[in-house]
């Protein structure tokens, strides 16, 4: 209903409408045809470029995503499992790819409201299916509509090309079409502040009621996915929200309350208070030492991917898949050097966000939508690896595109209205 009325807009370019319907529809797919449809959508991009004789421009978040994708594939050197090193580099070059294809094709606001909107529907749409996969849960057929949705085709090409996929398994967590709860609670975070701010401030009120519908599905694959980080992640992001304008600030205050209450509420009741009813409360600690020590031992990192990560901890009787923190995790996989490209790409990003948000109106609007978005992100990652998988670095990628893109928009029509 909404996305086909700028599909038929002659103003908005064929390719780009295929960029948006990409947004929209990635995250359905399995992890690797996802990226598949990556590169098919990117090597139609140099064709496009080609034939209209346009040049591929790269800001400064590009060349701080390049940088980091070549540390990964040069990490295969002294990487134990070289095909995870080479299998997360390549990853990060579809991400590459993704950014590339956002930063050049979205120079409009209008381009970056679609954008948005769609990567909404996406995780509308994936939490959709979490749901219908907890209504089964809850009927005790599980199997019918498993978690992960794709365990056995995951299964299939693990067995076919000898390559660990690492699915969780879960009867009582929901997954949607992603490889764990883990996974799609990470991009539902991403999304959810941006639903909410598109139930206030999306242009037309067929969007705005897209926009609460999407955000209420959201919430409550969310909350089926048990994660007590999504808490932190759900308040932050929404208290952040409030500075988008003076009129949703209360609402957004109360909403986050409530929200945090009904999450810790199920949340609680689900997988327990207190600690010796979560085995990754007791050792959580424990496994971060351990994590130390081998960031002090290997000062390179012991090689890109999770599957490197997991031979030193269990090595050292952690039997963990990974850090269980973002920050942490890139420090022992990639070492001082990755950790510092990480950490410029950041304050690259904050640099975007702090002149749109100077820019004041839409483009102050959509600093703090942009900025909510990352906090609630980062508060996950404070207790997970939340850029394990390809589908979400993919759309973690898509969010940085899209800032860096509303940056390059701000200060050109500001020079241009200056002019």
């Amino acid at each position: 209903m909404l996305v086909p009325q700028y599909l038929k807009e002659k103003n908005f370019s064929a390719y780009y409408k295929l960029v948006t319907l990409a947004v929209l529809f990635i995250s359905l797919l399995p992890e690797l045809l996802a990226v598949g449809s990556v590169i098919i959508l990117f090597l139609v991009y140099l064709v496009d470029n080609f034939v209209h004789s346009r040049t591929v421009r790269m800001g400064k978040t590009g060349i701080a995503i390049t940088l980091y994708t070549l540390l990964c594939l040069a990490s295969i050197t002294w990487a134990r499992i070289k095909i995870d090193a080479a299998y997360c580099g390549f990853v990060w070059l579809c991400s590459l790819a993704v950014y590339l294809i956002i930063f050049n094709h979205t120079d409009t606001k209008e381009k970056v409201e679609n954008i948005v909107l769609c990567l909404v529907g996406s995780a509308a749409a994936n939490s959709f299916v979490g749901i219908v996969q907890m209504s089964f849960m809850a009927v005790g057929k599980p199997d019918v509509v498993p978690s992960p949705l794709y365990e056995k085709l995951d299964l299939r090409f693990a067995e076919f090309t000898n390559y660990p996929i690492f699915n969780e398994f879960t009867y009582d967590r929901v997954s949607g079409c992603f490889s764990n709860p883990l996974a799609l609670s990470a991009f539902l975070v991403i999304a959810f502040p941006l639903a909410v701010f598109s139930c206030y401030y999306s242009p037309t009120k067929k969007r705005r009621v897209f926009s609460i519908l999407s955000a209420l599905l959201i919430f409550f694959g969310l909350l089926f996915t048990f994660l007590r980080g999504t808490v932190v992640a759900v308040v932050l992001s929404l208290m952040m929200l409030s500075f988008a304008g003076r009129k949703p600030a209360k609402l957004m205050s109360a909403l986050a309350a409530l929200s945090s209450l009904a999450m810790l509420i199920v949340i609680f009741s689900r997988r327990g208070i207190t600690a010796n009813q979560d085995i990754s409360t007791n050792y959580r600690i424990e496994l971060w030492k351990t994590c130390v020590h081998g960031i002090f031992a290997n000062p390179f990192g012991v090689g890109a991917g999770s599957e490197n990560v997991r031979r030193l901890l269990f090595a050292d009787g952690q039997y963990f898949e990974s850090a269980h923190n973002l920050i942490i995790e890139v420090a022992l996989e990639l070492g001082i050097i990755g950790i510092l490209i990480f950490a410029v790409a950041l304050i690259i990003v904050l640099q975007h966000l702090w002149r749109i948000y100077h820019c004041g109106g839409w483009y102050k609007r959509y600093a703090v939508a942009f900025t909510a978005s990352l906090i609630g992100f980062f508060a996950m990652s404070m207790f997970e690896h939340t850029l394990c998988y390809p589908k979400e670095i993919i759309y973690f990628v898509i969010i940085l595109g899209c800032i860096e893109a509303t940056d390059k928009i701000a200060r050109r029509n500001i020079r241009y209205t200056r002019g």
